[in-house]
């Protein structure tokens, strides 16, 4: 059922250089099931080594993350512990300092891949619908500048995957809504950033579920224009809708 959604809901993601190694499960999100640490009665120079610390974990996390989408193992059972690896990684960071706004941003981007490891519908349903919720919560945390426009790339890929969930469940409302949403942002982000080549390939798959196949081609030149490597995949498929709409 998922085939279209594994091949390429989180592609856009596979540029990010964002434990327990060799998990075969993920844990579950910390800030979903422990309380948070209180460290009100550290001392100052406890609290800067837990913010050290929780940043530490956060590099873990997103270089985990960066293993699974670069593929850099090809047994598929060690690329995929990756990700148990990053989500543990990134409970970690959470539990040092809980205002961390990358411990929920990487929490946001490990739940969006699990979506694509199951077959359940309802759980990739809320999988995908925690994904976006917990990129919302880390846009909450104090978010660098610099980093802003990348998360909201990340937030609008979530909603992307969501879109998508939805109309293979042929539910139109919620399509509709979930690829609103998407391309809201990513207009915005093509307007601040002119040459963010996965901006308009994100904006591409936009218009892809949206049914709009010639604006998703020209929105993938764009992307390619701006050196942004567009999966083979996702223009193949393109090719063929396009082809099919002209028969």
């Amino acid at each position: 059922m998922f085939k279209f959604l594994n091949k390429i809901m989180f592609i856009g993601l596979a540029l990010i250089l964002s434990g327990c190694s060799g998990c075969n499960s993920v844990p579950e999100p910390a800030f979903l099931t422990d309380k948070p640490n209180v460290h009100a009665d550290y001392s100052e120079a406890d609290q800067m080594k837990n913010k050290r610390l929780c940043e530490e974990c956060a590099q873990l996390g997103w270089y985990y993350l960066g293993s699974y989408f670069n593929k850099h193992s090809f047994i598929p059972a060690i690329n995929r512990s990756y990700i148990g690896d990053a989500m543990q990684d990134f409970n970690w960071c959470w539990s040092f300092d809980n205002e961390n706004y990358q411990a929920y941003w990487g929490t946001g981007v490990v739940r969006g891949v699990q979506a694509t490891f199951t077959d359940n519908p309802l759980l990739a349903e809320k999988y995908l619908k925690q994904s976006v919720d917990f990129l919302l919560m880390a846009m909450k945390h104090h978010v660098p500048a610099n980093q802003l426009n990348r998360l909201r790339l990340d937030l609008a890929n979530a909603y992307n995957g969501l879109g998508a969930f939805y109309l293979q469940a042929s539910k139109k409302k919620l399509t509709d809504a979930n690829l609103k949403f998407a391309r809201e942002i990513l207009l915005d982000v093509t307007k601040k950033e002119p040459e963010n080549g996965r901006a308009f390939f994100l904006l591409a798959a936009t218009s892809f579920y949206q049914g709009k196949y010639d604006k998703a081609k020209q929105l993938a030149k764009e992307a390619q224009n701006r050196h942004f490597k567009v999966p083979e995949d996702f223009l193949k498929e393109l090719s063929s809708k396009i082809a099919e709409d002209r028969e």
